[in-house]
């Protein structure tokens, strides 16, 4: 297989043949550009070259410029369906502002599929890069009357907080996620939460389950990292401290870089484990074996030499497992049970999973096509089932993140027209907790593992036996594969019940030194869109460092810069503070000459010198980040000690060239 990639980047050619050009033509993408650059069509051609005339193509429209603006203003979907973006009147805030204030359908009546309200001036999710959108406190579904809401209902001021955003806490965290239906006064969806003083997450409250008289609530606790290491689950009391009617708990122990050394899990809640479970893990951070001193045996995962998992345990029966093959950019293409295939999937050259093959008993039973936005976004905004060119499911998505789903469509008689409507509910850690239809009647919720293992429920909590939805958006707001059970992050599958990812990090060490551990063991409180590191959102409460809303440096030396990892970013800044402690070494010299042996020319020389070093270094040390809050007293520290092992460096030196008495020997 080859990838051509022209140099303007508009056309991306995968081909069945080694050698660049030659073979045939698989799968094609090629974009073009209006005069400003943007992106204006996406076309994507799935088994074979584009034709600009009849491939599928995603569509997108802008602003002129001649307002001075070049926003957004429509999204095409391949079979012609226009999404618009609708800014509000001429003369109001949105429009000045060019924040989107509804998300317009084209279906006939112009239906508001969702209207936004912002605290400050918003700005809505760009990319895969930029994931979450600011600003966001209302998200109003016209159609179902439900809408998301951070606002007090009444409009009164918060007891805590002093403000009517009530939803948020004073850190800006979400502590109360609710799904209101104004035309059944009633809340169809609502968890509150509770925090630390480091951002964990230690309480989880559902509302509408409690009402229902079901045990629904979490309580967490985390290790001295910050990292999960208990869930229980039942009734909460008031003070949010203990869980009373206990129906699940979960334990973990993680080792120093993240990998699961025990699990324990109560699947009932009587206090006893039906899973105890060891696990070891080699240097690379691969799980080399698995036991258990209660209950079922795992398979034990194995790994190829590049890192891939490739004997995979069963998410729907872990006693048994599959064989993984990968292709030459360690992307999962088939799994098989025994000699029976499983699935089969195929990635265009912007990386998207294009195809899906599904197989029942080892025959091809489906061949479904996906479609997407642009790859800096790289979300499925429709899907079509072997040779149909109509829509089997379509998907509109939200403002508010880069997975936030607004609703689904679907043909559910294959006829060709979309017959069923769902919208998705989610909660602060974007999982979709609820699906309600056009009447904002709930059809169907979700409830998880910290870690992502899904259990369908009913409407009213009990356990699910309606007909099947075919929901494929659950944990975190990514796709799990119905067929196999691993949970798609745009770049990397997710193992859900070991709570790791099958292949190592694409990036590297960048987001830490487990290129297998999700998202550093924070589940509750962290997401992972891209399947490359653990990302923050303007609502959680994570203080590592973030300066997204600074001004962001540009040039070739932050360009370069950015492209380190963290051990070269280590390896610099410590070598610059080591030169740092020459300056200190050679001015300390240089004062030292000026006043007692007055060697003029030996301090301007060595002054000079230092000088010139300080002006490299301490921005190197300052700027870099790694240091943290301590970069000040990291300088100061070396400038300190090095500055009086210099003088001594240098008092010798003038010996050894001056003779004991050498005017300027004064140790």
């Amino acid at each position: 297989m080859a990838t051509e990639i022209p140099a303007a980047e508009e056309t991306l050619t995968l081909r069945d043949h080694s050698t660049v050009g030659s073979g045939n033509v698989v799968i094609q993408v090629q974009f073009a550009y209006n005069d400003f650059g943007q992106l204006i069509t996406d076309y994507q051609a799935q088994g074979g070259a584009v034709n600009t005339s009849t491939s599928p193509k995603v569509q997108y429209g802008y602003a002129n410029g001649s307002a001075n603006t070049i926003r957004p203003t429509t999204l095409t979907y391949p079979n012609g369906r226009v999404l618009t973006y609708d800014y509000g009147a001429s003369d109001g805030m949105d429009d000045a502002a060019s924040r989107v204030a509804s998300l317009v359908d084209d279906d006939g009546s112009s239906t508001h599929l969702v209207d936004y309200a912002y605290l400050g001036p918003g700005s809505s999710a760009q990319s895969v890069d930029s994931p979450f959108g600011q600003g966001f406190v209302v998200a109003d579904c016209t159609e179902p009357d439900t809408q998301w809401t951070l606002v007090d209902l009444s409009g009164t001021n918060d007891s805590d907080t002093g403000d009517i955003y009530s939803g948020l806490d004073r850190f800006g965290r979400v502590k109360d996620n609710r799904w209101y239906n104004y035309a059944g006064s009633a809340d169809v969806e609502r968890i509150k939460y509770g925090y630390d003083r480091v951002g964990s997450l230690t309480w989880r409250q559902n509302v509408v389950a409690n009402a229902l008289n079901q045990r629904f609530d979490e309580l967490y606790s985390s290790d001295r990292l910050s990292r999960l290491k208990e869930m229980s689950r039942g009734m909460l009391n008031d003070s949010h401290n203990t869980i009373s009617n206990q129906s699940l708990a979960e334990c973990w122990s993680l080792d120093g870089t993240g990998n699961w050394k025990r699990y324990l899990e109560d699947r009932d809640g009587d206090g006893t484990w039906d899973l105890n479970q060891a696990r070891t893990s080699s240097g690379v951070n691969e799980i080399t074996n698995i036991t258990e001193s209660a209950g079922t045996s795992w398979a034990t995962p194995a790994y190829n030499q590049t890192g891939n998992m490739t004997t995979v345990p069963q998410p729907n029966d872990l006693t048994d497992s599959y064989s993984a093959i990968y292709d030459g950019w360690n992307r999962l293409v088939k799994l098989v049970d025994g000699a029976t295939a499983i699935a089969e999937y195929e990635y265009d050259g912007a990386k998207r999973r294009t195809v899906v093959k599904s197989y029942s008993s080892g025959t091809l039973e489906e061949t479904r096509h996906y479609y997407f936005t642009d790859p800096a976004k790289w979300q499925v905004v429709g899907e079509r089932v072997d040779s149909s060119s109509d829509a089997e499911r379509q998907l509109v998505w939200g403002l508010r993140y880069i997975d936030d789903l607004l609703l689904r469509d679907r043909d559910t008689n294959s006829n060709g027209a979309l017959d069923e409507r769902l919208y998705a509910l989610q909660d602060a850690n974007w999982n979709v907790n609820a699906l309600a239809d056009t009447n904002g009647d709930v059809q169907e919720r979700f409830t998880y593992l910290p870690y992502g293992d899904c259990l369908e429920l009913n409407p009213d909590f009990t356990v699910y036996s309606g007909s099947d939805l075919f929901w494929t958006r659950r944990f975190s707001g990514r796709e799990l594969d119905l067929t196999t059970g691993l949970q798609i992050n745009r770049n990397r599958y997710l193992h859900l019940q070991l709570g790791c990812w099958v292949t190592r990090d694409p990036i590297g060490y960048s987001d830490g030194l487990n290129l297998y551990q999700y998202i550093d063991g924070r589940p509750s409180v962290s997401s992972d869109p891209l399947g490359l590191l653990r990302i923050h959102g303007d609502y959680e409460g994570d203080y590592e460092f973030d300066d997204s809303h600074l001004p962001k440096r540009t040039g070739p030396w932050r360009e370069w810069w950015n492209g380190l990892n963290k051990p070269q970013r280590w390896l610099i800044s410590s070598a610059a503070l080591c030169m740092t402690g020459l300056i200190a070494s050679l001015t300390f010299d240089a004062i030292i000459r000026w006043f007692y042996c007055k060697d003029f020319d030996a301090s301007l020389i060595c002054s000079a010198l230092g000088g010139c070093i300080a002006g490299i270094c301490i921005p190197i040390i300052i700027g870099s980040g790694i240091f943290g809050p301590f970069a000040w007293w990291a300088t100061a520290g070396a400038i300190a000690i090095c500055a009086i092992v210099g003088a001594l460096v240098c008092d010798r030196c003038a010996e050894a060239m001056g003779g004991a008495n050498s005017p300027c020997n004064f140790v």
